[in-house]
Order: structure tokens, then sequence, then C-alpha cells
């Protein structure tokens, strides 16, 4: 896998950007023996448009039989929809407050700054991020 970050520690695909397509995606992952992708949402099914943190790659082998499962993190997604909205910094701002916690992968996308733990700087970078004043990577 080439454009993204993959943590064989914890099964996850990260450093994905906020309203990535399935299409985008899957050309940025060099898959070799005919091996194919296919992402999950969080009900078993097969997704087709934007992917989102909390999604499931599933690569599989020239036999269609599963190889890897790997969870997928879009940076700033903390509520799974693949885009970074006022719903998203409210989630980290209540997580700051300890209001409601992430946990998981909903905690590693709001981890921005990807020094190991949520902060106000990634709640700033945050809202930056939706006020359009510096887009995350």
């Amino acid at each position: 896998i080439s454009r993204y970050l993959v943590d064989n520690t914890l099964d996850i695909i990260k450093n994905i950007k906020k309203q990535t397509d399935i299409n985008t995606f899957k050309d940025g992952i060099e898959l070799k023996n005919n091996n194919t992708i296919d992402i999950y949402d969080s009900e078993g099914n097969i997704v087709s448009d934007n992917i989102g943190t909390g999604m499931r790659a599933t690569i599989k082998d020239e036999k269609n039989r599963n190889m890897l499962d790997m969870d997928i993190v879009v940076t700033g997604d903390v509520s799974g929809d693949g885009d970074i909205t006022i719903t998203d910094l409210i989630k980290v701002r209540h997580h700051l407050a300890e209001m409601d916690e992430l946990t998981g992968v909903y905690e590693i996308a709001g981890n921005v700054t990807d020094n190991g733990e949520i902060s106000i700087t990634d709640l700033i970078r945050i809202r930056h991020d939706i006020a359009e004043m510096d887009e995350l990577n």
C-alpha cells in the first residue's frame, strides 16, 4: 500500500484525506498477484462512494479468499461519514471535555497531529479545516 500509512499492529490504514472516493482510494493502493480490495461499511455493505472512518478494507486473492482486513481511518473524520464537519468538531470537543469518549479508530481519526492523544491542537486544526483556513492532510 503506497499512498497511505498502514499500521500492522493496529490493523488500520490511515492518513486518508476527507472526501476520498472509493476509486481514488483504490488507485492509491498497490496490489500484487491479481489481488483485489473491497471496502465495507459498518453493516457489511460494499461501499461505492466516499470512504469514512470505521469502514473496513478487505484484500482478497485471485480466488476471492480474504487475505487481510484493515480498519479505515480518515484524518479528522470522527463521525465516520468521510468528511470533516461541525459534527466532528463537536465530537472532539466533547472528548476533550470528557463528556463523551472517542475510542478506537475514531480516537485515531481525531488525533490529527498524530502525537498519540487528542489535544486542543487537534480541535483547532479540525476547526481550521472546516473554516477552510488550513486543510488537513
